[in-house]
C-alpha cells in the first residue's frame, strides 16, 4: 500500500473511532436523561396523587382561604403529607403568593422541624413565578445548594383553572445515587470502550508516527544522504518519466579505496562524493544511490542541456580532490547519459539501456562517458511485420548467461536468452521488452519458442557437460499448442531433457494450482526442471512454493541488490528466502550479482548459485566453453 493511501485510511479509522467514542457519549448521557424523566414523570403522578388528596380534605372554592380558617386542619393535613415522605422524596411542602407577591408557606411535611405557617420564601429560581403564572409542572435543579436535594418538582394546584397553590416536592440525592447505581455498570462499559478505543487511537498515531518516519529513512539513502531506490520508484509513480533526463555514475575501482584505507574512510569519501554531485544539481534535481558506489542524476527537462551538463560534471568529478589520511586522492567515474524520450513510461527499461551504456563503458576501459543513441530509444517496438520478417530469416541469436556454484566458483548452468537481430543496426540486439508483447498469442511467439528450443537442444548436443534454462511465461502453460510444440520437443530429445530447466516468468498471478501442477508433472516427465524467476517481486509468494514442485527459486535482482544499499535488513530477508527454499528442498540462485561485495555476500549467506554481470554479461555460449574445460 502506497503511503499516502495508508495515511489516509489511518485516518479514516481514527476518525471512525472518535465519533464512535463520541456516539458512545451521547448514549450514555441520553440513557441518563431518559432515567431521569421517568423519575420525573413518576414524581409529577405522585404529586398528582397529594393533589386529590388536598382537594378531598380542603373544602370550598379557595383552598388558601380553608386553611386559613382551619388551623386545626393544617395540622392534620401536616401529618398526612409526612406519610408521603419516602426515601424518593426529601422534602414536599406547599406554597401560596400574597398581594404583594411574595410566597408564603401553606403546608409543610416536615414533623420535626415545621416552617411556621404563612413563613416567608424566597425561590431561588424564576421557575416558580413560571409554574405559578403558566400552571404547568416544571422540574428545576437548585441554584444553590441544597443539602441532600437532587431535583424540585414545581406542581400547580389549581381551582377554576387558576393556581392557588404550588406544591414543591424535592427528589432525594440519594435517590439520584441510587439511579446513578443502577446506570453504573453501563457507564463503567462505555468508559472501559472509550478507554480502549482511546489507547486504540494513541496506537495507530504512534504507528503511524512509525510509518512515516521509516518511510522518511527509507527514501534517503543513510550513508550518503541521497535519495534511495524506493524514492525513486516512488518518485515516477507519482510524475511521467518523460519529463526528465537521466545520468547514471560508477565510480571506478572503488573497492580499492576500501582495501587501501579501509571501509570507514570509503565511507567519508562516497558521503562527500554525493555532497559534490548534489550540490551542482539544478533546481529540482535529485541524486539516488542505486547500490554500492553507483549513483543516479535525476534532471528535469529545459532545466539545463543535458549533454553539456553531464561533460562539466564528469570534467567536475573528475577533478575534485580528495584528502584521506593526509594524502591527496582522485577518483574517476564511469557515466551513462540519457535523454529520455517522449512516451516513455518504464523506469526499469531506461535503467536497463543505461545499465547496458554502462557496461560499454566499463569494457572500453572506464573513466569514461557514454550517451544513449537513437537505436537505442526506450520505447521503440517492433511491428508484428518486422518481427515476422526477422523470424522468417531466421535473424534470431540465443545469448548465454552463466550460473555460478558459489562454492567452486564455476559455471554449472547458462540461462538462454533469445534475441533478434536488426540489419539496420547489426551491432545491436534486438532485447524481448522490444517485440514480445507485439507477438505474444500470434503464430510468430510459437515460432520463436521452436526457434529458442531449437537452439538450445542443439546446444546441449554440442556440448554434452552443460546445463541450460529457457524461460517460459505463464501464458505459455495454458496455451495448448506451445505445450505441444514443447512436449513434442522434449520427446524428441528425451536423453538431453535432464539437462533443462524452465524458467517461469510471472507477468499473471496464478489462480488455478491444480492446472499448473499436472503441466509441471507434463515439463518434469522426461527429467526437466522447473524455476520460479524473480521470486519476490510481481506476484510471485511464498504460495507457489507451497502448492507446486519447484526445483529452483531465482530471488530478484532487485533484492539482490539492496545488498550493497541496506545490507543487514535485506539479508534478514534472504535468510527467510533461504529457510523457505531448503525446507522444500529447492536451490537458490541470487540474480544480478554485479560486483564481489554482493558476490562475497552472497556466498556468505550461503546461497547456491549466483548470476549477474559480475560474471558476465549475455553472449555466445562460445565465449564461455574455454572456461568450462
Amino acid at each position: 500500500m502506497q503511503r499516502n493511501r495508508l495515511s489516509r485510511v489511518i485516518f479514516i479509522i481514527i476518525g471512525a473511532m472518535l465519533l464512535f467514542m463520541s456516539y458512545l457519549q451521547y448514549a450514555i448521557s441520553q440513557t441518563t436523561e431518559s432515567i431521569k424523566t421517568l423519575e420525573v414523570t413518576k414524581a409529577q403522578e405522585f404529586a398528582g396523587k397529594i393533589e386529590r388528596y388536598l382537594k378531598t380534605e380542603i373544602k370550598g372554592d379557595s383552598l388558601v382561604a380553608y386553611l386559613d380558617a382551619h388551623p386545626e386542619k393544617r395540622h392534620e393535613i401536616d401529618k398526612m403529607l409526612h406519610a408521603f415522605l419516602t426515601k424518593e422524596f426529601r422534602y414536599i411542602f406547599l406554597l401560596t403568593k400574597d398581594k404583594e407577591g411574595y410566597y408564603r408557606f401553606l403546608l409543610d411535611a416536615s414533623i420535626d422541624e415545621p416552617v411556621p405557617y404563612r413563613s416567608i420564601f424566597f425561590p431561588n429560581s424564576d421557575v416558580y413565578d413560571q409554574v405559578y403564572r403558566s400552571g404547568i409542572a416544571k422540574v428545576t435543579k437548585q441554584k444553590e445548594h441544597t443539602e441532600g436535594i437532587w431535583l424540585s418538582l414545581l406542581y400547580p394546584i389549581k381551582k377554576a383553572n387558576k393556581t392557588q397553590m404550588l406544591m414543591v416536592v424535592d427528589l432525594s440525592e440519594a435517590y439520584s445515587e441510587n439511579l446513578n447505581r443502577l446506570n453504573d455498570p453501563l457507564i463503567r462499559i462505555v468508559k472501559y470502550m472509550q478507554f480502549f478505543l482511546l489507547l486504540s487511537i494513541l496506537l495507530l498515531i504512534y504507528l503511524m508516527y512509525n510509518y512515516t518516519r521509516m518511510q522518511k529513512a527509507l527514501m534517503t539513502d543513510r550513508l550518503t544522504a541521497a535519495k534511495s531506490k524506493y524514492f525513486l520508484n516512488d518518485f515516477f509513480g507519482k510524475h511521467t518519466l518523460d519529463a526528465y533526463n537521466m545520468i547514471m555514475i560508477d565510480i571506478d575501482e572503488f573497492k580499492s579505496i576500501n582495501a587501501r584505507f579501509g571501509y570507514e574512510e570509503g565511507d567519508r569519501v562516497l558521503r562527500e562524493f554525493s555532497k559534490t554531485v548534489q550540490e551542482h544539481l539544478p533546481n529540482n534535481a535529485f541524486l539516488v544511490r542505486n547500490g554500492g558506489t553507483e549513483f543516479l542524476v535525476v534532471i528535469p527537462k529545459n532545466t539545463v542541456q543535458i549533454v553539456s551538463f553531464s561533460q562539466n560534471l564528469f570534467k567536475l568529478l573528475k577533478e575534485k580532490v580528495y584528502v584521506v589520511e593526509n594524502e591527496p586522492l582522485h577518483i574517476t567515474v564511469s557515466m551513462s547519459v540519457m535523454d529520455v524520450p517522449e512516451g516513455t513510461s518504464s523506469l526499469q527499461k531506461a535503467e536497463r539501456v543505461l545499465d547496458a551504456r554502462m557496461l560499454e563503458v566499463k569494457n572500453l576501459g572506464k573513466n569514461s562517458i557514454l550517451f544513449v543513441g537513437k537505436h537505442d530509444v526506450l520505447n521503440r517496438t517492433y511491428s508484428l511485420e518486422q518481427v515476422r520478417y526477422m523470424l522468417d530469416a531466421e535473424q534470431l541469436i540465443c545469448l548465454y548467461q552463466p550460473i555460478i556454484d558459489n562454492q567452486t566458483e564455476k559455471a554449472v548452468r547458462f540461462e538462454v536468452l533469445a534475441r533478434l537481430i536488426d540489419k539496420e543496426y547489426p551491432d545491436k540486439y534486438v532485447t524481448p521488452d522490444q517485440f514480445m508483447d507485439v507477438i505474444k498469442g500470434t503464430s510468430q511467439y510459437l515460432k520463436m519458442s521452436k526457434l529458442v528450443l531449437r537452439e538450445a537442444f542443439g546446444t546441449l548436443q554440442k556440448y554434452p557437460d552443460i546445463y541450460l534454462s529457457v524461460n517460459l511465461d505463464l501464458n505459455d502453460l495454458y496455451n495448448t499448442e506451445v505445450m505441444s510444440m514443447i512436449m513434442e520437443e522434449l520427446k524428441a530429445n528425451r536423453l538431453m531433457a535432464d539437462r533443462l530447466s524452465f524458467e517461469i516468468l510471472e507477468e499473471h498471478e496464478i489462480k488455478d494450482y491444480d492446472r499448473v501442477v499436472t503441466i509441471f508433472k507434463q515439463l518434469k516427465m522426461y527429467g526437466s526442471k522447473i524455476a520460479i524467476d524473480d521470486f519476490g517481486s510481481g506476484y510471485a509468494n511464498y504460495s507457489h512454493v507451497l502448492h507446486l514442485d519447484i526445483d529452483t527459486l531465482k530471488v530478484d535482482g532487485s533484492l539482490i541488490r539492496e545488498l550493497s544499499a541496506m545490507p543487514e535488513r535485506t539479508e534478514i530477508l534472504l535468510r527467510s528466502i533461504q529457510t523457505l527454499a531448503r525446507g522444500f528442498g529447492c536451490e537458490i540462485v541470487a540474480e544480478f550479482v554485479s560486483e564481489q561485495t554482493i558476490y562475497e555476500r552472497v556466498k556468505a549467506l550461503g546461497l547456491d548459485y549466483s548470476q549477474g554481470y559480475y560474471f558476465g554479461k549475455p553472449q555466445p555460449i562460445e565465449a564461455y566453453m574455454a572456461s568450462l574445460k
